[in-house]
């Protein structure tokens, strides 16, 4: 039998702002890396927004009723 790919996901998070008000716009910005050594399939991270917040938008494809946000495939050494 083939054997099971080894990858190593990192994950990264960061905001814009550590203070905000009422109405203000803040962006994260969430990086998934694959450190390898093969490439990942169906990769997804679940990333509910804290409540207060109101979603505006994304990149890629973010599901802001389930936090989920689906990668899909990750090359090894490959990052999104």
């Amino acid at each position: 039998p083939a054997a099971d790919p080894i990858v190593d996901l990192d994950l990264t998070k960061s905001v814009n702002a550590t203070t905000v008000g009422v109405g203000d716009i803040i962006t994260y910005t969430i990086t998934v890396s694959n450190q390898g050594p093969d490439d990942a399939t169906g990769v997804s991270v679940y990333d509910m927004l804290p409540a207060g917040l109101n979603y505006v938008g994304s990149d890629g494809s973010y599901n802001p009723t389930t936090g989920i946000w689906y990668i899909g495939d990750l090359d090894a050494n490959g990052s999104v």
